[in-house]
């Protein structure tokens, strides 16, 4: 009995329950391509591999969609192995190079940089990430090594408008800053154009 909705861009949605077994149905006009999202129901020890399947439905064919939930305690999280510091190099005494310069005291007189770039304090734990999928074709606004860096970007572009979502590649350690995924690259192209009319000019086809 778990809420599945198909919706498009035109702004129309459809939606089904799930039977028993889990499986479910939804009846929606062809020739089109509908993103089909569930509510994770299963709570924070859960995890839904991929949200918002992108699928055609041509006029008159079937088309089926599996949603994969995982365990998040059972995810195996790999670290890059470093080597080990030998001890001679521990009892080593430090060099510490000072540079010139000035010392001075932060006091309330202090005057500020307008100019300067503001430092913004992130909750970078309340953006749920979304594990790469194989084979998925993705359509990528930034790739980096810094989650702080991601959910910046993901910041400002919600304000003009655009949603994304957070995704991570574990066995690069990349993580992925995309705003929809596809089955067909032709798909993923129209989504290219629409993001360059929002002035985003980086958005580039990935698939996994």
């Amino acid at each position: 009995n778990i809420k599945i909705t198909a919706y498009n861009n035109l702004g129309n949605s459809y939606s089904a329950f799930t039977k028993r077994d889990g499986s479910f149905i939804i009846f929606a006009p062809g020739e089109n391509t509908y993103h089909l999202r569930m509510k994770n129901v299963f709570g924070s020890n859960y995890s839904i591999m991929q949200n918002d399947i992108s699928v055609y439905v041509s006029d008159t064919t079937e088309s089926r969609v599996v949603f994969d939930v995982v365990e998040n305690s059972r995810k195996i999280s790999f670290k890059k192995a470093r080597p080990d510091i030998p001890d001679s190099l521990m009892n080593r005494p430090l060099k510490i190079k000072v540079l010139p310069g000035e010392i001075y005291e932060n006091g309330e007189d202090r005057t500020v940089n307008n100019d300067s770039i503001p430092e913004i304090d992130l909750n970078t734990h309340l953006v749920d990430i979304v594990p790469m999928s194989k084979g998925m074709i993705y359509v990528v606004i930034k790739e980096t090594d810094s989650k702080t860096d991601a959910v910046a970007l993901m910041s400002i572009v919600k304000e003009n408008g655009l949603k994304t979502y957070l995704g991570f590649d574990a066995e690069n350690e990349i993580y992925y800053v995309f705003t929809r995924t596809f089955n067909k690259r032709q798909e993923a192209q129209k989504e290219i154009i629409r993001i360059e009319l929002l002035g985003i000019e980086d958005a580039k086809i990935i698939k996994f």
